[in-house]
């Protein structure tokens, strides 16, 4: 039977796969993308969609998850291919499943971009600044920590793509997740002061959860006669990048090769489940630990739960070794003495080796082999070994510790926000977000120190229970840095309120010796210094050689 004609051919380096995807998704098409490898040889990959999401596949090769099958379809460079509107694939399934083009996207530029076309995208920005656009659904992307760092980056203040890769640290990530957030239409354009932005504009990017008190205050502005803003620029134009529709170059003119099929062999596809690591508990530490798997059925074999066992004690090991302790080899082993160590392991903890009985441990299956997968990949690669070795050196360089530092960039990002809101007075939604905080990241001081100044602004000292929260707040952040300035200057505010001047002064003296630079301080002393050069010495003859704390602070007098 002869195939239907195609709605679309083009070549991948032209029309990247991403691109594509996103064509097909947009138009909500039904139907097969057929794409043909890049050396030429027979077969194609087949793709059918419903309403532009990807539902099954006839693959090449054979692939445990439909994710699995396609990601490495990303790989291919000057590949033809064909969007035909019918069912291709038809009883020749080899996987199915459900698949957000957005998530598969996002995980394919994990493995590498086209760099070309990230530049062209990237360079229509121009030195505008950047924001997150309203109401854009971030959690379809499925963001890995340290893609959530850099989005948390974005969210602080409109930044230029020069800004924000400078700052991110990981040009790689920033840049391919700018490159992402464009090509999904994510991101806009903004003109004007951060500083003046409405609270509910600000309130919006952060996240529901201090909503409702910026619009409150927000109603109270309207009714004073404040003006709008302008409404941004829109972005650039990117209707002329390569998409589903373009013309084919000159050499697949007469469209590609009539769809002949190498059916390969069957696989087995089961529906995924959510990875162990995405249900990490906090502990007190701050860290997260994994969910351990459950015990063995008690109708399993002596053999399969021995197994059981073993799999699910990895699981948890896996989690606190490093990749070179993931793979068995020291950290001079050569790139050829890694893959053959990541092979063997794969013999072994390979998903798909899982017999039937324990398939409920097909999510720490999937953890181990991806943490494997990505010892693999570093390991075997010189420039990012080296990278990672100092990160070992460091202390780090294990997935748990991973998960820490992450916690941490992601605390910072949001203590940005904190800052924002301490300038607007919104003291509740600052309170929020500053336990979710401390929450994960417990043993920074400028956290606490920050809450306790907080609840100082708000409520004041006169309550028992109140002056508690805070001092406890205070303790804490000097207990874990006797150094901080904030938590200092908090506490010397609170003594000021409760009439306690030579105290308080003690601590001023204390944060001028830490930091000259502090104004606060300096102008307190100052006031001290003010204060006791009009004051007549007391009687007893003490005037000229009076002692005490002011002595100790300016000299005797001359």
């Amino acid at each position: 039977m002869s195939a239907p004609e195609p709605i679309a051919t083009g070549t991948l380096d032209k029309n990247p796969l991403a691109h594509v995807l996103l064509t097909v998704l947009r138009r909500r098409l039904d139907g097969t993308l057929a794409i043909w490898p890049d050396d030429g040889s027979p077969g194609q990959d087949r793709i059918l969609f419903d309403k532009g999401h990807p539902v099954a596949a006839r693959l090449l090769q054979p692939a445990a998850s439909l994710e699995r099958g396609l990601l490495p379809l990303f790989r291919r460079q000057s590949a033809p291919y064909a969007f035909y509107p019918a069912d291709l694939v038809g009883d020749a399934v080899t996987v199915r499943g459900q698949v957000d083009p957005h998530a598969l996207i996002a995980a394919s530029l994990r493995g590498g971009a086209r760099e070309d076309i990230v530049d062209q995208v990237l360079a229509r920005f121009g030195d505008a600044k950047l924001r997150l656009k309203r109401g854009s659904q971030l959690g379809r992307f499925g963001f890995i920590p340290k893609e959530t760092a850099f989005i948390e980056l974005l969210r602080a203040e409109p930044q230029t793509v020069a800004e924000l890769v400078q700052r991110a640290g990981n040009t790689k990530t920033a840049r391919r997740t700018l490159y992402l957030l464009a090509i999904t239409d994510t991101l806009e354009t903004f003109e004007g002061d951060f500083a003046k932005r409405s609270l509910t504009e600000v309130a919006h990017e952060a996240g529901d959860r201090f909503t409702e008190v910026a619009k409150t205050i927000e109603e109270e502005a309207k009714r004073r006669a404040s003006v709008a803003p302008s409404p941004p620029p829109s972005l650039p134009d990117f209707s002329d990048l390569p998409g589903l529709d373009s013309e084919p170059p000159p050499a697949a003119a007469s469209g590609p090769p009539a769809p002949t099929f190498r059916p390969p062999p069957a696989a087995a596809s089961k529906p995924s489940k959510p990875s162990p690591s995405a249900s990490s508990r906090a502990t007190p530490s701050g860290g997260l630990d994994v969910e351990p798997p459950p015990q063995p059925p008690a109708t399993l074999s002596e053999d399969l739960k021995a197994r059981w066992t073993e799999v699910a004690q990895f699981a948890v090991a896996i989690d606190t070794m490093t990749y070179f302790e993931m793979l068995g080899v020291d950290t001079s082993a050569s790139p050829d003495a890694v893959r053959e160590a990541y092979f063997a392991k794969v013999k072994k903890w390979h998903p798909d080796r899982l017999p039937p009985e324990l398939q409920a441990l097909r999510p720490w299956a999937d953890t181990i082999f991806h943490h494997l997968t990505e010892a693999h990949k570093t390991l075997a690669d010189t420039e990012e070994r080296g990278k990672y070795l100092k990160a070992v050196q460091g202390g780090g360089g294990t997935p748990k510790e991973e998960r820490k530092l992450a916690a941490i960039l992601n605390a910072a990002m949001e203590f940005q926000k904190v800052e924002v809101l301490i300038r607007r007075k919104d003291w509740d939604s600052a309170l929020r977000i500053l336990q979710e905080i401390l929450q994960q990241v417990p043993e920074e001081a400028d956290y606490h120190a920050t809450r306790g100044f907080i609840l100082l602004k708000k409520h004041g000292a006169e309550k028992p229970d109140v002056r508690a929260q805070i001092v406890g707040c205070l303790d804490r952040a000097l207990e874990l840095d006797d150094r901080n300035e904030r938590a200092l200057a908090a506490k010397a505010q609170l003594l000021q309120r409760e009439g306690k001047a030579k105290s308080a002064l003690e601590i001023y003296e204390k944060i001028a010796e830490i930091n000259p630079k502090n104004l606060e301080a300096q102008r307190q002393l100052r006031l001290a210094r003010m204060r006791q050069s009009q004051r007549p010495p007391p009687r007893g003859g003490k005037g000229k050689g009076e002692t005490g704390l002011l002595s100790k602070l300016f000299g005797k007098k001359k």
